[in-house]
This record gives structure tokens, sequence and C-alpha cells, in this order.
């Protein structure tokens, strides 16, 4: 936590703003469930939709559920909160969600935990005129961290991180493919490279985002949290083959911190990775003070562009950090962001995709 700053944070200091960011705060405090964490966005047929996990008692402890919110108005204002998943057993927690569409309906993949960080399965939820219907339940130990992408060869893709032989507990990081073209198609889980192949286990939470254009898929996995040493940067790993076979991890210089990551394609050719960054206050928060987004060259060996999102505490809504676990998805010639306010709220971010588009002469290598 006393790391010095390095070289590769300081444009992320004192880099600006998007032009035109707006925020909102989404969690309509309830007293009984005060913990909340890891966002997740998506939108369906001209609805957005905004999930989570909230628990009563802290992390993973207590009732643990997964509660959304929808917007029919291109997330300008937003309906009550309604619950995805829940269960009145205290030893099934549902954590967190990932969405999921086809062509007619929209899904909800809940990772079900039999404590903490304990995956025992997940199961798939159809979105219908009543709510949510369970359609099925997975035995595959996967926590997912990514919205279920489609590939342009008709499978789907999502990434994340899984239990395995050795290890109790999520450590190795993946992807998983859809072994038919439906999204109900079981999915078919590719560990990455590395060491828990071999079962050592040197990441704690290898959480996994990923930039799909066309077959090539870049993977960026979380690296060791709030520890010094050669583990603290994000891996960075490479498919040609839509996921099934996958480079060697080489580590990266992003200065991210122990926190999950978000990465994805403009329509207009950008690609950006969304992250808690390295700052000058990382004894606050778990350092989670600062909320970053990079736009990539587009071989991903460099930063092109910085940008703020988030920096300390956020005055238009009176949010606080952490900031952390982003997800993110283009709308309506907008950048939607999420992300968790201090364990205790979400908030909302709103950019014009044209102000990502501007110039700038800044050039970071990655890796």
């Amino acid at each position: 936590m006393n790391r010095p700053i390095s070289q590769e944070a300081l444009p992320f200091l004192s880099a600006p703003f998007p032009q035109g960011i707006s925020y909102q705060s989404l969690y309509p405090k309830d007293a009984a469930y005060p913990f909340l964490h890891d966002t997740a966005l998506f939108q369906h047929q001209g609805r957005m939709i905004l999930g989570w996990y909230n628990c009563t008692e802290g992390e993973i402890c207590g009732d643990t559920r997964i509660r959304a919110r929808w917007s029919e108005n291109e997330g300008n204002t937003w309906g009550e909160m309604e619950t995805i998943a829940s269960s009145a057993d205290q030893n099934l927690h549902y954590v967190p969600v990932s969405f999921g569409a086809d062509s007619k309906n929209l899904y909800a993949f809940v990772t079900r935990m039999s404590g903490w960080d304990e995956c025992i399965g997940y199961e798939i939820l159809k979105h219908t005129h009543t709510g949510w219907e369970s359609i099925a339940l997975r035995k595959e130990p996967l926590l997912f961290n990514t919205p279920a992408y489609p590939l342009v060869n008709g499978h789907f893709l999502m990434a994340g991180r899984m239990s395995g032989k050795g290890c109790v507990h999520p450590e190795i990081p993946m992807v998983a493919i859809s072994e038919g073209k439906s999204l109900l198609s079981p999915f078919r889980p590719i560990p990455l490279p590395g060491p828990w192949l071999q079962g050592e286990f040197p990441l704690e939470f290898p959480e996994t985002a990923v930039i799909v254009k066309g077959s090539r898929i870049t993977a960026f996995v979380r690296g060791q949290t709030f520890q010094e040493g050669e583990n603290w940067r994000p891996l960075r790993f490479t498919s040609e083959d839509y996921g099934n076979t996958w480079s060697p991890g080489c580590k990266t210089n992003l200065p991210a911190i122990g926190s999950k990551l978000f990465g994805g394609v403009l329509k207009n050719g950008l690609d950006y990775l969304i992250f808690s960054a390295e700052n000058d206050r990382m004894e606050q928060s778990e350092g989670r003070e600062l909320l970053a987004l990079a736009i990539l060259s587009p071989d991903h060996s460099r930063i092109l562009r910085h940008y703020r999102l988030l920096d300390g505490k956020n005055q238009e809504t009176g949010l606080l950090p952490e900031w952390s676990y982003p997800c993110a998805m283009e709308y309506h010639n907008h950048l939607y962001i999420s992300c968790t306010s201090g364990k205790k709220g979400a908030i909302l971010m709103k950019i014009p995709i044209k102000s990502l588009e501007e110039s700038f002469s800044s050039l970071q290598k990655l890796w």
C-alpha cells in the first residue's frame, strides 16, 4: 500500500475527464441490504438494465441476492428495484450477475456460492413479462466477469474465473465458450495458460476482462491484490481462434491496482479498458480512489489516450470511493459505465462517444 507512484501511473493522475460526462446514483438505499457490489449493465430491446448483488451482513454474508433496475429512456430515469435471484437458504449465495441475450430473450447468468467465494455452479434465469424464471442449473464452478459476447462464428463467449483441482476458490482465469450456437448451450470453460494448470495459484482473484474483435480476443487478468512483488499488475493473453487456444500470459505496464477490469470495442473502432488505477491515495478505500479509462492502440500494445472517470468523492452524486468493478456498454452514441461505490452504492456514468474520439499526443507502452 505504500508503494511509490510509478511512472506509468502519472498520466492518469492528471488526465482529463471526458467532455460531457454525467453521473447518477442508482441504488436507493435499503437499510436491510447495506452491502452492494459488482454492477452489471446491459440493454435489450430498447431498455437498459443495471444489476448488482446485495447482502444483509457484509460481503457474501447473510442473505445475498441479485437485484436490478430498468430504464426505458436511455438511462434518464429508472424504475423500482426488482429481485432477479434470491434464496431463503442462508447458505446459498447468489453473486455476481452477468447478462446475455439472443434475438428474443434476456438472460441472467448468476453464480451460486455455498460460502465466501466458494462456487458451486451457476444458474440461468430468463426475463419474462412477470419477472425472472429460473430455467437451468449448471454444476461447473464458474464465476463470470463479463456479459455474454456473441461471436461472429455464431457461438457465445464469457470470461471470468473458476475453481478447479487444488483450489476451492475460483483462482483460475478462464473464458467459457458455448458448445452450440444457442446462448443456452452448455458453456465449455477454457483455463488460460499459467501456473494454475500445474497446481500453483499465485492470483487470489484472477478476474478476467476481454476485448473481442472477430476471431481475435485479448484477455486482461487482474493482478494480485495490494501486495508488493511481481504479480500485482494485470496479465495479457491473446487468442486468434475465438478463444479456443491462448498465448502465454505476459505482464503489462498497466497501472491497475487489485480490482476487476472491463474492456470493450466501440462501434467507431476504438478499444478501451476501464480499471481502478494506481494513485497517490493508496492507503484510502483499499486504494480504489481513481477509476480510469484507457483508449488502446489496435494491437493493444499502447495506451493512446488517458481519462479519469472518478477521482475521490463524486460531487455530482455525493457518492464516495472505493470505485471498483466497472461494467460498460455502448448505447445510442454514448458509453455507459457503472461501478461500485464504497461497497454501499452504485454509480452510473454517461459519456458522449464523440468526446472519446479527440486526438491526444499521449502514447504509453502497455507491455
